[in-house]
């Protein structure tokens, strides 16, 4: 064998021990999809939160479990399934955080009461009494509550709250009537569910009014909307965000005046959960700065999540 002959084969096997090494290197840093691109992922996030070992430790306990259970009622916006899939802005971020810490989710789907109920306690005498307080029985079957909460004092004593967004209650009402203060809603019918915050505005409005509407009660808040909607109560309250998006399905109702001030609505947590709280608000944060809040926001909302806290502060 000549001299050339001998130096194209030395540079053939030298070529083919690169491949073979790079193939294998691309194997090791690729790893299968059925194992490490979900933990590749999740251990991004965890250093994207900062994170204490002891919150790392929590979620790791977390991964042990059979589930990472939420509480969530089937509403829009919330949690709603239509042909088959699984929809709703809460859903989807409570979601996300489950997917990219490798938490294996489990919804429990509840109803509003059942966020308060104990069989020792009174939601009654919470509402009524300053000091009054005790924990909701959910709790020993769920980790959190991740639901459109509106955050107030007597909720607070039970529970403890994230802040997902600002909100504000609205007047939603027939387009036919002209209403412009709270003094063109005396007298009128309005659709209520007794159980939720919009109660409370309803019986804070009633005050100042010195006079009570005519209550058009429903068992439940979906039901609200459509009780409007038919012509059977002329006016409700409802929350901005909920309202933004569920409005788009009825031409004849339309958005008034604000009925509260700014709020928040929040996820809930046991007082005694410190630790998962502070990885929630801290995966909030994080949602927000990097964008995907907002992104998700505008899939859902159909508006600018910017834009939305502008419309709440006019």
């Amino acid at each position: 064998m000549n001299k050339q002959a001998f130096m194209f084969r030395i540079i053939f096997l030298i070529c083919l021990l690169l491949l073979t090494g790079c193939f294998n290197t691309s194997q090791e840093n690729n790893p299968s999809t059925n194992t490490t691109f979900v933990h590749e992922d999740s251990y991004n996030l965890i250093d994207q939160l900062n994170l204490t070992d002891q919150e790392v430790n929590y979620i790791n306990l977390l991964k042990e479990k059979d589930a990472f259970v939420v509480a969530m009622r089937q509403v829009e916006a919330v949690y709603i399934i239509n042909n088959g899939k699984i929809s709703g802005f809460h859903y989807k971020l409570i979601k996300n955080f489950a997917d990219h810490l490798d938490l294996d989710l489990k919804i429990e789907i509840v109803d509003i009461s059942d966020y308060w109920k104990d069989e020792n306690g009174d939601v009654e005498k919470a509402q009524a009494e300053p000091t009054y307080t005790y924990k909701p029985a959910l709790f020993d079957k769920v980790d959190m509550y991740c639901d459109s909460l509106t955050v107030v004092p007597w909720r607070k004593k039970l529970v403890q709250f994230i802040e997902v967004y600002p909100s504000r209650e609205f007047v939603i009402n027939s387009k036919d009537l002209d209403i412009q203060t709270m003094e063109d809603l005396r007298g009128r019918r309005i659709a209520i569910t007794m159980g939720g915050s919009y109660r409370d505005t309803m019986e804070r409005v009633e005050n100042q009014l010195g006079k009570a509407f005519i209550h058009i009660k429903t068992d439940t808040i979906p039901e609200v909307l459509p009780t409007v909607n038919a012509g059977e109560a002329d006016f409700t309250f409802y929350d901005s965000s909920r309202a933004f998006f569920e409005l788009q399905a009825y031409e004849n109702l339309k958005l008034s005046i604000p009925a509260t001030d700014l709020q928040s609505i929040g996820w809930a947590l046991p007082k005694d959960n410190e630790i998962l709280a502070s990885i929630i608000e801290k995966y909030l944060n994080h949602m927000k700065d990097s964008g995907e809040f907002s992104e998700l926001w505008e899939k859902d909302f159909s508006i600018p999540f910017y834009e939305y806290v502008r419309l709440l502060a006019d």
